[in-house]
């Protein structure tokens, strides 16, 4: 056997020699070329010392065929003859039964080839790279370790109407013609049991992993990235009998791909622990039934994902989804809304999730009968009720349909003790405010404790929390008040604010007006420059900036120091 003419009569011999009950072919570094028949009829494990050095060549199609069980493959490189479809490797078309079961291939090399697996009836097919297919097959096939790669045609790898397939560690990338066909790997034909994990996909053009017509797969801690199309598709086909069901897909990273990130269209799914960022359009969306417009994606649970930087929304349930579950998800930095229901979803529960950042609103709801609560958002015009969407059970604020923590109609400022400064001109004070539910506000107010000089002026406004406890982006300038005259001193304001940390500011624009202050009793936290001023008589209170120019308050917030003085007091009204 030297890899230059045809080496399967010296491969057969080779098979032939071993025992009935099959043994160990030990393949050293070299090449082999085969080019006629060659059948893996007894219980065999080929091992080679590389799966770059051990190559195995296919010059046609349907060379090779198993036609025994237990047999394994370690270390070999499989490589195809360059037709535009691939090779077809392992072929058993005619031979393989029932009783055919545990092949096995563990960090292989498939360079422009396939295999295929057939039932006795099955037909012939040679676009893929693993196809398993037909009702009497019992399955126990395993890719472990192996590299998938140049499959010209519509999938890398196809899994075809059996049960208990793994493939495990591989990497299947580069695979396909065009972003119609090429999909790394193809789950279909009523699957089921398979699982895919720890597996590298990436490159190929059309879906990084797609899931049709199958049942209880999981996918767990798979790296999908820059796939032509989707990086997971999971739905089904039009049927008038669904029973495709149960996906979980569990602590993949699924990024950088060209149409979205992950599409889930099949009932009793759970999408768990995924971090899934930087996709092109929608990050994770369920519930929109490419395939049957008429059947509702039911039941499936969205949890504890990690969903950013998408340029679409992060988590979009689109009109098929019914009785969805969304929980504890993070949701930032996406191009939209951070999570979004059309108007025909029903019965959703959104619980316990952070969204924050993203272009959108925090959460848009539409459709009827959602559970709402526990959510937070730092989201402008967080928990928007689309216009139609009704009969919702809401544990916490949407829009102004309730005022959360809030009274409407009361006024709301920072606890603590109260006191009076006099505010040298172009001072801006900073004092921080809770906001526990989504809130609308229509009044923002101070109060002038001694009348200054006549056009004494103070400015108020809303500073938006940097995250860390700062003052950062300006959020409203809600204008000046005259503080030429004593007492409370009002504005109008229409202002929502999400949950979150704020910063309520005044700015003595004009003159030295005398206000009432607050000092740091009760108040949020605030941090301190230095340990003897977090420890000291005088706590922190709030920030402040010196020699803020008459006029509009500053965007953002800029350079600022601590104060134990007491930040003049900024009330706002409840709407």
């Amino acid at each position: 056997m030297e890899g230059t003419t045809n080496d399967a009569p010296a491969l057969s011999a080779a098979l032939a020699a071993l025992p009935p009950d099959g043994g160990r072919l030990v393949w050293a570094g070299t090449d082999l070329r085969i080019s006629t028949a060659v059948d893996f009829n007894k219980p065999v494990t080929v091992v080679g010392t590389h799966r770059e050095r051990s190559k195995l060549t296919v010059t046609g199609s349907k060379l090779v065929s198993i036609s025994a069980s237990s047999v394994m493959f370690t270390d070999i490189g499989f490589y195809g003859s360059g037709l535009a479809d691939g090779s077809v490797l392992f072929n058993s078309e005619k031979t393989v039964t029932k009783s055919h079961r545990n092949w096995r291939f563990e960090n292989c090399l498939f360079q422009s080839c396939g295999i295929v697996r057939f039932s006795k009836i099955g037909c012939v097919q040679t676009d893929g790279t693993v196809l398993v297919k037909g009702t009497d097959i019992s399955g126990d096939l395993a890719l472990i370790g192996c590299e998938v790669t140049g499959i010209r045609s519509a999938y890398g790898i196809e899994i075809n109407g059996v049960d208990g397939v793994i493939v495990e560690g591989c990497h299947i990338h580069s695979n396909g013609i065009d972003a119609t066909n090429g999909e790394g790997l193809k789950i279909l034909g009523s699957s089921s049991n398979v699982r895919v994990a720890l597996n590298q996909i990436d490159n190929n053009t059309r879906d990084g992993l797609d899931m049709y017509d199958c049942a209880v797969a999981t996918v767990i801690g798979n790296d999908i990235h820059n796939n032509g199309v989707y990086g997971i598709e999971a739905k089904w086909a039009v049927s008038t009998v669904h029973t495709v069901d149960k996906f979980i897909v569990s602590n993949n990273r699924i990024y950088a791909n060209a149409t979205g990130g992950l599409n889930v269209d099949v009932p009793l799914s759970v999408v768990s622990g995924n971090q899934v960022y930087g996709n092109k359009g929608t990050g994770l969306r369920i519930g929109a039934a490419f395939d049957d417009a008429s059947a509702a994606t039911k039941y499936s649970i969205i949890n504890a994902n990690v969903v950013s930087a998408n340029t679409g929304n992060g988590i979009l349930i689109s009109n098929a989804g019914d009785s969805i579950t969304v929980t504890s998800n993070q949701v930032h930095s996406n191009g939209a809304s951070g999570i979004a229901f059309g108007a025909a979803t029903v019965g959703a529960i959104i619980s316990q999730n952070q969204c924050f950042g993203n272009a959108g609103r925090g959460i848009s709801i539409g459709g009827t009968g959602h559970i709402i609560g526990s959510n937070r958002s730092q989201d402008v015009g967080n928990f928007y009720l689309v216009s139609g969407s009704t009969a919702h059970t809401f544990m916490q604020a949407a829009g102004s349909a309730q005022t959360g923590l809030f009274a409407s109609g009361y006024y709301y400022g920072p606890g603590g003790g109260r006191s009076t400064t006099t505010m040298t001109a172009g001072l801006l004070t900073f004092v921080p405010f809770w906001v526990g539910m989504a809130t609308n506000f229509s009044m923002i107010g101070a109060e002038v404790t001694t009348a200054g000089a006549a056009g004494t002026a103070l400015r108020l406004g809303i500073y938006r929390d940097s995250g860390k406890g700062l003052p950062d982006a300006l959020i409203l300038d809600a204008g000046k008040v005259d503080a030429a005259t004593t007492g409370p001193k009002e504005l109008s304001i229409a202002q929502a604010l999400s949950p979150g940390l704020y910063w309520l500011a005044a700015l003595a624009e004009i003159g030295a007006p005398v206000v009432r202050t607050v000092s740091a009793v009760g108040l949020t936290p605030v941090g301190a420059g230095s340990l003897a001023t977090a420890t000291g008589a005088s706590s922190q209170s709030g920030h402040y900036r010196s020699g803020v120019a008459p006029g509009a308050l500053p965007v953002p917030a800029g350079t600022f120091n601590g104060t134990t003085a007491g930040p003049a007091l900024v009330v706002l009204k409840a709407s």
